[in-house]
Order: structure tokens, then C-alpha cells, then sequence
């Protein structure tokens, strides 16, 4: 039997009821939630080589705003490479963009957005 889930959509200036401050050592984790974040992008960086405890990685960092409030966004790896890319083909244009597979975490007042690796399957 598939479990029933809740779905319960927030807007982007009420997100900080779903994660608390902690330290840059902690990161408070909240499993029960599948954060979907909807908005428009803005402020793109160029993507850049950072040291991380697995070695170098490719970050692309950029805002999501839903016009009020923005939140900045951080993703990882070849995931990186590929948005940034197809987002600077739309850069003349507002470009709306859902992000799923998030994680949220707080820092000094700030409400960042991590996008996680979508999940890799291998049969044998």
C-alpha cells in the first residue's frame, strides 16, 4: 500500500519555519519535509572550481525570488555545469525554475538553498 503524503505549499518569505540557525559545523537536517521550490532566477554567478571534504567540485550559485523575497541557491557537480548553461541561453528572459530534491539550512539570518543530486540506480 502507498502511504498517503500531504502537500502544503508556502511561499518563499515563510520558509524559515522549516529550518533552524545552526553553526557552518551542523547542519539541522529536516527529513520529513520534500522541499519543492518554485521562483524566478536572478543574479547568476558563473560556476567555479571549490574545495569541498570529497575534493574539488563545480558550484553554480544564483537567487530565486518570487518578487518579494530571494533566497540563494547552490548546486554541485556536473548538475552545476548543465543548469548553468541552459539558464544562460534564457538569461535575456525571465526564466521561472522548480527545483526539487532541496535542502534548506539557515546562517547568520539567511535562508540557503541547496539542490541535491538527483538519486542513480545500477542493476546488475
Amino acid at each position: 500500500m502507498i502511504p498517503m503524503y500531504k502537500f502544503q505549499f508556502v511561499d518563499l518569505e515563510d520558509l524559515d519555519q522549516y529550518v533552524k540557525e545552526t553553526s557552518k559545523n551542523e547542519k539541522e537536517e529536516l527529513p520529513e519535509f520534500a522541499i519543492v521550490i518554485i521562483g524566478a532566477v536572478e543574479e547568476m554567478e558563473p560556476v567555479k572550481k571549490t574545495s569541498t571534504k570529497i575534493g574539488l567540485r563545480d558550484v553554480f550559485r544564483f537567487k530565486v525570488t518570487d518578487g518579494r523575497i530571494s533566497h540563494r541557491v547552490t548546486v554541485w557537480g556536473d548538475d552545476a555545469i548543465d543548469l548553468c548553461k541552459k539558464l544562460e541561453k534564457e538569461e535575456a528572459k525571465t526564466t521561472v525554475i522548480i527545483l526539487t530534491n532541496t535542502k534548506l539550512f539557515k546562517s547568520n539570518a539567511n535562508i540557503y538553498i541547496s539542490v541535491l543530486p538527483p538519486p542513480r540506480f545500477t542493476s546488475t
